[in-house]
């Protein structure tokens, strides 16, 4: 499984995936603040799991919620 090719289909299937339930639910935002949150929140969550203390004086709530406001089309 590492031709790249494959990797990139299969990512992209997973994009399109969220892009089209994000939408299909009603959810605030569109496909452009969908593509912006996609590279973001894994970031913020592995921060979070691995090293929560690199983040500890903001909530991770917090965080997340200021990320979505400021990606986010309403």
């Amino acid at each position: 499984m590492s031709d790249p090719a494959w990797r990139a289909r299969f990512l992209t299937a997973g994009l399109d995936a969220d892009i089209d339930f994000h939408l299909g639910s009603g959810l605030p935002g569109d496909r452009t603040g969908v593509v912006r949150l996609y590279p973001a929140m894994p970031g913020l969550i592995v921060d979070e799991l691995t090293v929560p203390e690199l983040l500890a004086q903001d909530r991770f709530e917090a965080l997340v919620d200021a990320m979505v406001t400021r990606l986010l089309r309403r």
